[in-house]
This record gives C-alpha cells, structure tokens and sequence, in this order.
C-alpha cells in the first residue's frame, strides 16, 4: 500500500495491501474523498514551473466510493483543447459498483489525455489526464507521457527484498556511525596519471582505488569483515586494478538491466555505497545490509583550502577531500575497532604507493545500483606505476644489457673454462686463481674477452627483443588479470623465447672462442683453434652444418628460459617489497642495486647445473659429413693437440681416480640425459661447475642491467613533452 496520509490510510483500510513506488515531478498533496461523487485533492497534483513543460496539473483517478480501488474508463466528455469550467463532467468513470459522471471542480483547458477510453482497473491515484490554465500551452504537451506525470507502480522483487532487508537491519541491528574526512590529492594524481599511461585499455575511478584501500583496511582489522551469521563466500581468480574496473562496471551494467546472478550479489561482508557522483552529496550514512557488519558511505570530492608548514611559513594550499561514514553493526564489531579500521583506510588512501605490499584481498562491495558483487583481486606493484612506452623499455634494456654484458664478460670467460675445460684433474677451479691465470697467460683481449665481438652481436639485439616482449607479455596478463607472480614468470620466459633466435648463434661463437682464447694457445687445449670470429662462423658452418651455430639450443632455452623467468620474477617481488620499505617507487641506488644483483645472483645459482650441460653441449665439436679436408685438418690438428696435452696432464697427476681422465662428452640433445652423465661421471660439484663466477657474473650483469634500465627509463621520460618523470 502507497504510504500517503493518515486520512487515506484510514479510509482504505480495508483494500488488499499493495506494495507501491511513487515516483513523483513535484510535490504531491492529497487526502480523502468526499461523500460526493467530486474529486478529492487526492486526484489533483499542481506541477509547477518544470524545464520541460509550463505549469500544469495532474489528474488521477479519484476514490468514487470507500470501497474503491480500480476503475475502467469510459466516454471522455471533453476533448484534448476543450476548456473546463468547475462541475463540468470531464469523464465518465466506471467502479466496482456503478458507472459515474466524475465532475472536474476547477477552471482550466484539457492539455492532454493519458487513459483512453476503454481501459480497464485503472487504480485510484494513477494519472488520467493533464490541464493547463492557458490554450497556448496545450501544444507543448503533446509528447507528455505518464512518466512524466509520476504516480504509483508495482515494486519489483528484488526492491521488495531490499525494502524488507534494510527495515529488518534498521530494527534489530544497534548502528553506530563513524566519520572522517580523506585527503585524495594523491590518490588522484596517481589515477590521473595510471589512466594517461593506459592508451585507452582501461578509465579507472575513484570508486576502484576505494575498494582497494578498504580491502587493506579490512585486513589490517579483520574483525570489520564479519557477519552476524556464518555465509560460504565464493573465491574468483585473482585480479588486478584494471581488471577490477572493468569487472565492475560489466557487474554494474547487468546490475542495472536486471541480469545478475544470484552469486554475483549474494554472501558479502562488506559494502560501499559511493553518492560521490552526486556534487550536493557532502556526507550521509547508509544503514547496513544484513547480515553484514559494516558498510561504507562515500560523499562527493571537494576542494578545502588548508594550512601547511612550510620553511616561509604557513601557507594556504587546495586539498581535494571526501567525508566517509562508516556504519558499524555493535553486535558485531565494537567502537573502538571500527574507529580502528577507519584510521588504517584513512592512512592507506592517501599513501596509495603503501598499497604494493600487500599480496590480495578479498573484498565485497556495491557499486552504484549494483547489489553485492564479490572480487578478490592481486596488488600489482611497480606494473601500475611503469608503463614506459615500448621503445623506451627496448632502448633501455638494450643499452643496459650490452653495459652489464661488456662489465662482465672477462668473468663470464672464467665460467666457462670451469665448466667446459676437456681435461681431467681440470685446469681452472677457483675463481680468483682462474682469472689470474688466464690474464697472466693469455692477456685480456683474447683471453679474458675472448669471444668478445661474438657477445655483442647477439647482446643489444638480443635484449632489445628481450625487454620489448617482455613489456608487452606483462602488461597484457596483468591486464586481462593474471596473478602478478604467474605474469612475470610468464613473461620472462616468453620473453627469451623470442629473443633467443638472435642470441643463440652468437652464444656458440662467444663460448667456444672463450674457451680456445688465443689463436695457437700453447697455455691450455680447447679442441678450437679459430683465427677470429669470422673464421669461427665459417668453419662452424662448414665442418659441422649452418645447425651448429644452433648448437645446444635447446639446453640454452632449459637454462635461460628458467633464468630469465626466475631472474624477473625475483626481481619484481623483491622491488616491489623494496618500494613498500621506502614508501615510494624511487627507492634510491643502494637498494636498485640490491634488489638487481641478489635476484641475478640467486637465479644464476639455481640454473648453474643447466648451464654446465648447455656450455659443454656447444663447445664439442661434431664434424659434418661435407667438412672440406682442409677444414677437417683444422679441427683434428687442434683435437691432437688437445689430446697430447691431456695424456701431458695424467702422467703428472698420476694415481686412483673415481671419475674419468677427461671431462664426459655430451652425445645428446637430452638436457636431462646430459644432467645425468655429469652429476653419475662428477657427482654434484661437476654439476656446479663454475658456480661461483656464475653467481658473481649473473649478480653483477643483472644489477648493471636492470639499474641502467630504471635511470635510463627516467632519463628518457624526463625527455618527454607531456609526461611526469616520477611516475616512471
């Protein structure tokens, strides 16, 4: 029943109860009927002045007996233009009990007819008909509808379900209330800047910072995410800022046109119920959704001028702020954890960048119309702050790898003449004592950066291809909501994938000349004895096929395809913790350079034993069927010279051994076979051989790399028209 007035609730008692919405333009004034067959005030509703129309009144189907609740409309008297007098029969009216003249009791000219005549159970209170007071208006009704006349209609089932819920929270949940005041300045920059750095793939808003931050607060305070009743809520794949928007608007979109599941509004613990949209919304409080604990009502953004200390002095500065409330169920959650569980939201909104320490949250919330929608979602750290453009991140990654692999390829020589030395007791073993031995014996330029023009041809195009995909696969999973820890992996392997096409040919040349060193080495006996790079490029092709140059192939994508993923993958996380440490994403040098060399240097140590397979594998010589004579004679002259130098080597190492005389040749492709054949022939330290000039080489390269990415990033944005350099 249409809650009206006293006098109408009493004289309808007796009608079957409806549930009703009236939507009204204006006011509305009514009371009860008369013993007279007149209308009431009941059917007339003066609009005055509108944008839309000039002023005019309503008229309703008015109440002709007490029992009446329904009429059908028959013959109109008067027609659309026609004028009125006072009892003047406008219409006649047929009720449950007879057919009545419904005479008009005011002045005016007919602008318009609503109900035609025919119509049937017409209830009392709906609009039949418009007047005006002037014929000139009467034109401008002509597209005037019933919904621009207001009245009564059936409440749908889901507003019937809420109108009894939220009575049932009013009654028998003791509220209490809670507000404070936020400082978004800084929330808004970072959205501002987040949606200019998106190219169009997602419009965040300020409701999509505020459900993260509540779910930091809700786990800070845990005891604000309860219910009065146990409910089994549902858990949905992890996802990130941009995916949230846009899973929120769909939810909202379907909320709106009726088509959610139930599961997709039933279960929450938690609700906020955002009117910021609304300018004239300064603060309100909302009642809470049972059987939840809590809900959060949000008001508009507004500007307040307000003090800061500065060295001159206190100045006056504009601050962009909003009231929140927070309603609170005492049943549930005490006052002083919901004045708790303010504090920790009010301190996370505005230090957004704390966000990126926390892992997930699961969260419940309600976004314009839309009833409960569950989310859980990951904090991507770093990614929201980083969308350089692509060529920027090539740029940088290729300068930067070539810097870190040019610092350290005289320690990347050391590795691998541990790792793939052919004699047996080996000829390298400590890291400091290799690296004198080959700058005493064979010097710098083609010893200890032996294999050094090789390097390059492959390292700048190799990490520019690296770096370019890398950004392009991360960005994409992040977006599309993919575990943050799962993207970088990912990535990273994805990443290799298609940069090792162009690096892995020159990695065989680098190795096996790194291991040969000098031309005619009379210090120690590769089994190589190429003049230059060119030379080794084409007896490589020559004697053993253009596939040699591919050599190992697959070992290096098991070895870098594992590195690379874990290698990001380490450093993402360990950055991310470092910028929660500092609380900003300039987390200085020091720390750059830390997070860079550990997460390097850990996973080099952990791909060290593929990496023994993978050099042993592209350093042996495999003669091809078509080798001409003179490049065979080549090859052999430099296997005898190994193999007298190795019969050298066990006269004077003379006695019992338990692994062979020389290091095991690798006649498989198997990555796992070649594991097997070193660890059963070497047992575990064969297995990380090289290990320590691996783990200071990988540290080192990685930190170079990876800290010359991130300055040279800024230095490039800073160069750019239109951008912030600290959002890098």
């Amino acid at each position: 029943m249409a809650a009206r007035c006293c006098t109408r609730l009493l004289l309808r008692q007796s009608a079957a109860p409806t549930s009703l919405l009236r939507h009204s333009a204006a006011p509305r004034i009514e009371a009860g009927f008369s013993a007279r067959a007149v209308p009431s005030l009941a059917a007339l509703s003066r609009y005055y002045a509108s944008s839309s129309f000039p002023p005019h009144t309503v008229i309703s189907m008015p109440a002709l007996s007490p029992t009446m609740t329904a009429g059908s409309i028959g013959a109109w008297q008067k027609a659309v233009g026609d004028s009125l007098n006072p009892g003047d029969v406008l219409v006649e009216i047929e009720t449950d009990k007879a057919q009545m003249d419904f005479e008009f009791q005011e002045e005016g000219v007919l602008a318009k007819i609503l109900k035609e005549t025919g119509e049937k159970e017409v209830p009392v209170g709906t609009p039949i008909a418009v007047l005006v007071e002037e014929g000139g208006d009467v034109s401008a009704f002509e597209s005037f509808t019933l919904a621009d006349a207001g009245g009564d209609k059936a409440a749908a089932s889901m507003r019937k379900t809420i109108a009894s819920r939220l009575k049932e929270s009013v009654n028998d949940n003791p509220h209490y209330f809670v507000s404070t005041t936020l400082s978004v300045t800084k929330l808004l920059k970072l959205r501002e800047s987040l949606n200019a750095s998106s190219g169009g793939a997602y419009k965040l808003s300020v409701n999509d910072f505020l459900i993260k931050a509540c779910a930091v607060a809700l786990k800070k305070v845990p005891a604000v995410n309860s219910s009065w009743r146990e409910i089994d809520g549902q858990n949905v794949e992890s996802i990130g800022l941009a995916a949230i928007s846009s899973q929120v608007k769909d939810l909202g979109k379907r909320a709106r046109d009726g088509k959610l599941k139930p599961e997709e509004y039933q279960g929450g613990t938690f609700t906020i119920s955002n009117m910021g949209m609304n300018a004239a919304v300064e603060r309100f409080t909302a009642v809470i959704n049972p059987p939840q604990a809590a809900i959060l009502a949000v008001g508009t953004t507004r500007k307040v001028a307000v003090p800061v200390d500065t060295d001159d002095g206190t100045v006056t500065e504009w601050d962009d702020q909003i009231v929140v409330t927070g309603s609170f169920d005492h049943k549930v959650v005490d006052g002083a954890v919901g004045g708790e569980w303010i504090r920790e939201l009010k301190k996370v909104v505005e230090n957004p960048i704390a966000w990126q320490i926390i892992e997930y949250e699961l969260l419940f919330i309600e976004y314009e119309h839309a009833p409960l929608l569950f989310i859980e979602y990951a904090y991507r750290a770093g990614h929201d702050l980083k969308r350089p453009p692509y060529l920027h991140a090539m740029l940088a990654g290729g300068i930067g790898g070539t810097s870190g692999d040019i610092l350290m390829h005289s320690l990347d020589t050391v590795k691998t003449r541990q790792q793939a030395d052919p004699h047996w007791p080996p000829k390298y073993t400590t890291l400091s004592a290799s690296y004198s031995t080959i700058f005493r014996q064979e010097g710098v330029r083609r010893g200890l950066y032996g294999g050094f023009t090789a390097a390059m041809l492959g390292s700048f195009p190799g990490t520019v291809i690296f770096f370019g995909t890398y950004e392009w696969c991360k960005r994409a999973m992040l977006d599309r909501g993919i575990m943050p820890s799962v993207s970088y992996l990912a990535s990273g392997f994805i990443a290799d994938l298609a940069a090792s096409v162009v690096y892995v040919p020159s990695e065989v040349l680098k190795t096996r000349l790194q291991l040969q060193g000098r031309y005619n080495n009379p210090f120690f006996y590769s089994g190589y004895n190429y003049r230059s790079t060119w030379d080794a490029a084409r007896t490589i092709a020559a004697t053993e096929g253009f596939g040699a140059l591919y050599s190992g192939y697959k070992a290096t994508l098991v070895r870098d395809l594992p590195f690379s993923a874990l290698q990001f993958a380490f450093y993402e996380q360990e950055r991310r913790l470092a910028i929660g440490l500092a609380g900003t994403p300039d987390i200085g040098l020091p720390l750059e350079v830390l997070t860079a060399v550990t997460a390097g240097s850990a996973a080099g140590v952990l791909t060290c034993p593929l990496d023994v397979v993978k050099t042993r594998t592209q350093t042996q010589i495999s003669p091809h069927d078509h080798a001409t004579s003179s490049q065979a004679a080549h090859m052999e002259k430099a296997a005898k010279l190994a193999k007298s130098h190795s019969s050298q080597s066990r006269l004077l190492h003379s006695g019992p051994r338990t692994v062979p005389t020389t290091a095991p040749a690798i006649d498989t492709s198997s990555v796992l076979t070649g594991l097997r054949l070193v660890y059963r022939t070497e047992g575990l330290a064969g297995c990380f051989r090289g290990v320590g000039p691996r783990a200071v080489w990988t540290g080192v390269q990685t930190g170079t790399m990876l800290v010359l990415y991130q300055y040279l990033l800024k230095y490039m944005q800073a160069l750019s028209p239109g951008q912030d350099p600290t959002m890098i």
